[in-house]
């Protein structure tokens, strides 16, 4: 599946896109189409040769592997998060990032924001990031988080 989608990125090279994410302990990802995010993100967790812990808040990326779209790795460990267990799940996350270098995928921030639904759900969300940077630099692990972002006509940017 991770072919033809991954052209848009802009100019930019597969490799310099790996470099790039693997500079930083925490990279962000927004995308505008999410067959191509689901492409992209299929195409880093072959690319990179480390355990990836892979929370699918959105589900969609799940449904690529229920379908038969997408094949599993061995290295991959893919969450399907619940509101009543999402605590438990990054408990578990960041203990087996303290054990290893490893690549933690936060897809989406928006559908994590609407799991919550709480009153202080940003605020919930950037301490659970914070955490996970943290317990990130211990094993020089890094953290991959998506966005969507539209891009409208009409806007003036």
């Amino acid at each position: 599946m991770a072919g033809p989608l991954l052209d848009k990125s802009h100019g930019c090279e597969r490799s310099e896109i790996i470099s790039a994410i693997q500079q930083e302990r925490v990279a962000s990802i927004l995308y505008d189409e999410p067959l191509a995010k689901a492409s992209f993100l299929d195409w880093v967790v072959r690319m990179v040769d480390l355990p990836v812990f892979y929370i699918d808040f959105d589900l969609m990326y799940t449904g690529f592997f229920s379908s038969g779209m997408l094949t599993g790795v061995e290295r991959l460990r893919l969450y399907r998060p619940t509101r009543d267990k999402v605590y438990d799940l990054f408990k578990e996350v960041l203990c087996g990032i303290t054990r290893e270098r490893s690549i933690v995928i936060v897809d989406s921030l928006g559908g994590f924001y609407n799991m919550l639904d709480e009153r202080d759900s940003g605020r919930i969300i950037h301490s659970c990031i914070m955490l996970l940077a943290f317990v990130a630099e211990s094993t020089s692990s890094q953290i991959i988080l998506t966005s969507m972002a539209r891009y409208e006509e009409s806007s003036p940017l």
